[in-house]
């Protein structure tokens, strides 16, 4: 069924497979929402973006307004608050101030229903107040004009029409009649989420010493940790780590991915456990997890995100394949 008060072409929104898939935004961002909005006859409508959290409950509030005037394109923007998903809809209603404020300035300037004019406006005032009594200070003295027996009514209209009033009518509108639409998803991420500029290494590699036995000293955590501030002055903001995590010895690989490795070839990260623990442990040779912290406050302060390889890999000598041989499929040649 079609409202009294039809909203149509909302944007932004994207339709996927059937159903509306979230709009991408960043906390803090302002997201322009504009609609197709008319009606029938010549009484003036008002529209509100309305921001909803995840329960379901409104958030804020913002009102519509014409991208040119008489035209049926209306919009506002909605500030996204913080990480997490969010719903906006748009209401559509009768807008009896925004009605009362145009008659009333073209009739009154004709002398037609003048009179009638300023009645209208005098119950809507008292409509406000009764409503929002915080406004009465503000509209007392234009509804003692509407009022004044004495007063012509262009002299009524100039005290009760003044800009304050205007834009007060604005932000507060009545709303009658009023019909909401069908609500439509946004997701906030993280900012890094909408650009990043990203730099990977190794941290076994950032301080590691190559002995002339052939023999590697692995880098650390700590020393890694030297690197970020000049990862940061290149300007990148994000630093990918590959898995940290205890590496298998079985079926390991050497140099150049030869099938023979020596005992000072470290194996690849992706091969990730051995007796050490799997992917609840750190790879002893790195550090600690109090040496991993500590890199992760050197990036913090640095302004630099770490990004962890979430690998799923994991050697034939993982805990977890004695401890859940259901959590693998485990191959004919083992």
């Amino acid at each position: 069924m079609i409202n009294r008060i039809p909203v149509t072409d909302i944007s932004p929104a994207i339709y996927l497979g059937g159903e509306y898939v979230p709009v991408k935004a960043i906390p803090h961002e302002a997201i322009t929402v504009s609609a197709t909005i008319f009606r029938e006859g010549h009484d003036a409508l008002g529209a509100d973006v309305i921001l909803f959290d995840s329960s379901g409950r409104e958030f804020s509030r913002s009102v519509m307004s014409q991208l040119w005037q008489g035209g049926d394109r209306y919009s506002a923007e909605i500030i996204i608050p913080g990480r997490g998903d969010f719903t906006y809809a748009i209401e559509s209603y009768d807008n009896p101030l925004a009605t009362w404020l145009h008659d009333a300035e073209v009739k009154i300037a004709a002398k037609v229903d003048s009179e009638l004019m300023c009645l209208i406006g005098a119950a809507l005032f008292e409509e406000v107040i009764a409503h929002e009594p915080s406004a009465k200070s503000l509209l007392k003295n234009g509804l003692a004009a509407l009022n004044d027996k004495k007063l012509s009514p262009e002299a009524k209209f100039d005290l009760a029409a003044t800009p304050e009033i205007r834009s007060y009518f604005t932000a507060h509108p009545i709303r009658r009649m009023a019909q909401i639409s069908e609500k439509f998803p946004i997701r906030a991420d993280h900012p890094r989420a909408l650009v990043g500029a990203w730099y990977e290494f190794f941290p076994r590699s950032e301080g590691a010493i190559a002995h002339k036995d052939g023999s590697i000293t692995s880098g650390t955590f700590a020393t890694a940790a030297k690197r970020i501030p000049a990862v940061a002055a290149m300007g990148f903001d994000v630093i990918y780590l590959p898995p940290i995590h205890p590496i298998g010895s079985s079926h390991r690989k050497g140099r150049n991915n030869t099938l023979t490795p020596t005992e000072s070839d470290p194996g690849v990260p992706w091969a990730i456990g051995n007796k050490d623990g799997g992917h609840m442990a750190i790879n002893s040779a790195l550090g600690t997890m109090k040496d991993f912290q500590d890199f992760l406050a050197v990036a913090k302060k640095s302004g630099i995100s770490i990004a962890l390889d979430f690998a799923l890999q994991a050697s034939p000598d993982h805990p977890w394949v004695a401890e859940h041989p259901e959590f693998f499929t485990t191959r004919l040649d083992g």
